[in-house]
């Protein structure tokens, strides 16, 4: 089955649902790179464009947000 990093959502799709998804910014990922994202450690995936997801550090919230 394959997987599919959407920047533009920030997520993962399966093969299944991708099919009927409309944007075009599908990029496919190896099992191994779905399976490291899913599990998460820590930090914020990030939007990094056509070339798939990238970890990055999670900003903490500022005063205002607090």
């Amino acid at each position: 089955m394959k997987t599919f990093y959407s920047p533009s959502l920030n997520g993962f799709l399966l093969e299944q649902t991708a099919e009927s998804y409309s944007g075009n910014d599908l990029v496919e990922v190896t099992e191994e790179t779905y399976i490291e994202f899913i599990k998460g450690r820590g930090n914020q995936v990030m939007r990094p464009g056509k070339s798939g997801p990238v970890w990055g550090d999670v900003t903490p919230p500022t005063h205002d947000q607090v």
